[in-house]
């Protein structure tokens, strides 16, 4: 017979044992730690979009303390929103260099 932790099912002649290993991999997946992205923060205000690195930053910030106390789903949807705000930022900031090196070289090219 099997240990007793492990439920069997018998059906003619054949003993299927069913592995609890599954379900704790199952659950040590579903609660890894979410990437915060204090990072990617950090770097969007220093070189990018300011703005939106603040507000990348206190959502990264937030996946932490969200993750000590237990609320899962709220780090997850907190380290999604700093992402987001954190490509915006890059995004949002290349956009405004391209547009700065466009003007300047209108502006040099038709001073000339």
């Amino acid at each position: 017979p099997p240990p007793p932790q492990y439920p069997s099912y018998s059906s003619t002649n054949v003993t299927v044992i069913r592995s609890q290993t599954t379900c704790a991999a199952r659950q040590a997946a579903v609660h890894s730690k979410p990437n915060s992205y204090i990072i990617l923060s950090v770097v969007v205000i220093l070189f990018g979009c300011w703005i939106c690195g603040l507000v990348a930053l206190i959502f990264a910030l937030m996946v932490d303390s969200a993750w000590a106390s237990g609320d899962y789903v709220e780090a997850k949807q907190n380290a999604k929103m700093a992402k987001w705000c954190g490509l915006a930022g890059i995004i949002s900031a290349i956009v405004f260099y391209v547009v700065v090196i466009v003007i300047v070289t209108v502006v040099t090219t038709l001073a000339t």
